[in-house]
């Protein structure tokens, strides 16, 4: 290790948090950095797990009271606020950590392009997400009809 880096000072014991004004700056900025990639990870997971909960819940009717007002809060925040708050909350962790992230880009267009190279036009995956809500709804309603 380069001796006089923070990393050294750290290491063996000749600094303290608030002795140096400046490594108590970083070391503050680093660990701020390192709490919004956990945030943002966690929100990318719970988002993910939503997104394969609104998929497959509709075939367990017991959940069915919890899962059509979810779903239909889905297309609802879409038309009402413009943008998915999961997806504008985790976007906006990222950046605090450096990372380049699309101002107007939705969850699947950002994953998919980071994860397969393909490039979604924004009304595109506005399209297929409201042809898959309304798929998902119709599954729902038609498998809670009584045969």
């Amino acid at each position: 290790m380069v001796e006089g880096t923070t990393l050294e000072m750290w290491r063996t014991g000749n600094c303290t948090v608030g002795s140096n004004p400046t490594l108590s700056a970083e070391f503050y900025t680093g660990f701020m950095r390192i709490l919004y990639r956990i945030g943002a990870g966690a929100i990318f997971l719970s988002h993910f797990a939503l997104g394969i909960f609104f998929l497959t819940a509709w075939m367990f009717p017991t959940i069915r009271w919890f899962y059509l007002p979810l779903l239909v809060s889905w297309p609802a925040c879409w038309i009402f606020l413009g943008y998915c708050p999961l997806t504008r909350a985790e976007f906006e962790l990222r950046r605090k950590t450096g990372a380049s992230v699309g101002a107007k880009e939705e969850f699947i267009q950002h994953y998919v392009k980071r994860f397969f190279g393909i490039t979604l036009p924004p009304k595109s995956a506005f399209s297929w997400g409201l042809a898959v809500f309304a798929l998902l709804f119709a599954l729902s309603i038609a498998t809670a009809i009584p045969r």
